[in-house]
């Protein structure tokens, strides 16, 4: 979290955050830092528990904008380790979207084993066991499983199906990433701070979000290319012209 601050610090300029020459596709001293923490996903003793919060609270934060966040990572992945930190950016990427897989089983099977209808108990003990598994496997994601499962099961007991509905959303690739940060806010505003699993649901928030990448970030990025191509072109027209007049 240290570097993160020194990295962000490199933006902070009469209380506002600057980024004209990372707009302007300009590298700076620290451009190398994001590369280093995502590598730490590598390391054993941290893995990507202890990075991803970093990524997305302070690096990448979905408050930054798209176009901004894409600015960080067009100049980051221009001066990664291709390899370590790429490999390492790959796996943190994997493992989103795996646990994105197995938090989308839970939620499909606890909505049907929730639907209205009988059930014979054939049925009704085959959901129970694959939302059991469903659980088991999403906990397997976290630094400590078993504390994960106890965290999932209380959630599983949960009535309100908002908090569920918000969990589908921030996972929705089409969403909005406001729509995004609002679903984040409303899981936890729902749950209440004082939940036993609250801790749990805010790491389960940052490891399946759509907010690190998603359509806005694509859109963001071609805007980026767009921009730069026609600043070049500017600029070897201005070259040409007083190339011609000299």
């Amino acid at each position: 979290k240290h570097l993160a601050n020194v990295y962000n610090s490199q933006f902070t300029g009469k209380g506002k955050g600057d980024h004209s020459a990372h707009s302007a596709g300009t590298l700076s001293g620290l451009d190398w830092i994001p590369g280093k923490i995502i590598r730490c996903c590598a390391d054993p003793d941290l893995r990507q528990h202890a990075v991803e919060q970093v990524i997305d609270e302070e690096l990448f934060t979905p408050k930054l904008g798209a176009k901004v966040c894409m600015q960080r990572w067009i100049l980051t992945c221009s001066v990664m380790d291709g390899e370590r930190e790429t490999p390492s950016l790959a796996f943190l990427l994997r493992m989103k979207q795996r646990g994105q897989q197995a938090l989308k089983a839970y939620l499909e099977h606890r909505q049907a084993q929730r639907e209205k209808g009988k059930k014979d108990k054939a049925t009704v003990a085959a959901l129970e066991k694959k939302v059991a598994l469903a659980m088991r496997q999403l906990s397997d994601f976290f630094p400590e499983p078993n504390k994960a499962l106890e965290s999932m099961e209380l959630v599983h007991e949960l009535k309100d199906g908002h908090i569920f509905k918000s969990l589908e959303k921030v996972m929705d690739p089409d969403a909005k990433q406001s729509e995004i940060t609002h679903a984040r806010q409303d899981v936890l505003k729902r749950l209440g701070s004082k939940h036993e699993a609250c801790g749990f649901m805010q790491m389960l928030l940052v490891k399946v979000s759509m907010s690190l990448f998603n359509k806005e970030h694509v859109t963001a990025a071609f805007k980026i290319l767009r921009e730069r191509i026609q600043h070049a072109k500017d600029g070897e027209k201005e070259k040409t012209k007083q190339f011609v007049s000299g």
